[in-house]
């Protein structure tokens, strides 16, 4: 958010730049930590490389363009994360998931390609993690062109890779979507639940 008023800082930037360093201040005392698998061949299974996929649906007021995120976690934490601004407008909250859906599909591929490079192959899909049901089932069912047939087409990529068992999206409560922190801002019980399962925290 800071890097979007680099050029025209106001009293809006400045509040935004305490927000953050009291956030560091409170949380510099928390780490990402990876666990190593008693057995090496747990790290075929599904649970080795697992994302979360968020959007915040018309949330820059400006241009009223989405903004997508998505988290990955391998070894019990993050290892991938991004958060930006979609390249067009949805129409929709769901469309805006779907979009972004689409970029967490294109990161799940390169990482798993990583993977496979260095000796680790993960067989069964990825699962990536979507707390929104429309945009799962536009992602799962081709046949709703009506709602789709306006969007651009290289978001549709996220559909070959359903179909081709390569990832498996699965619905998640909204209060476990890690990815809500890379998009949007949220209230300091959530701030603080999320962080908790982003370094590794139940709830």
């Amino acid at each position: 958010e800071l890097s979007r008023m680099l050029d025209t800082p106001g009293q809006q930037a400045w509040e935004a730049a305490q927000h953050l360093l009291e956030y560091v201040h409170n949380t510099h005392h928390y780490s990402i930590r990876y666990t190593r698998p008693e057995n090496t061949d747990q790290l075929t299974v599904t649970g080795l490389l697992q994302g979360y996929s968020d959007a915040d649906w018309a949330g820059q007021v400006d241009d009223r363009r989405s903004t997508s995120g998505y988290v990955f976690f391998m070894a019990g934490g993050p290892v991938s994360w991004q958060s930006k601004t979609q390249k067009s407008v949805a129409l929709s909250t769901a469309e805006a998931e779907y979009m972004a859906l689409s970029d967490a599909s294109k990161e799940a591929v390169h990482l798993k390609a990583l993977l496979a490079s260095i000796g680790y192959g993960q067989e069964s899909p990825i699962v990536v993690y979507e707390d929104n049901q429309a945009a799962q089932k536009i992602a799962e069912n081709p046949v709703l062109h009506d709602r789709t047939k306006h969007i651009d087409i290289r978001y549709h990529f996220v559909r070959e890779l359903v179909r081709d068992l390569k990832i498996d999206i699965v619905y998640i409560e909204t209060k476990k979507m890690i990815a809500d922190l890379l998009t949007k801002a949220v209230s300091k019980q959530t701030f603080e639940a999320l962080v908790g399962l982003l370094f590794g925290r139940e709830l």
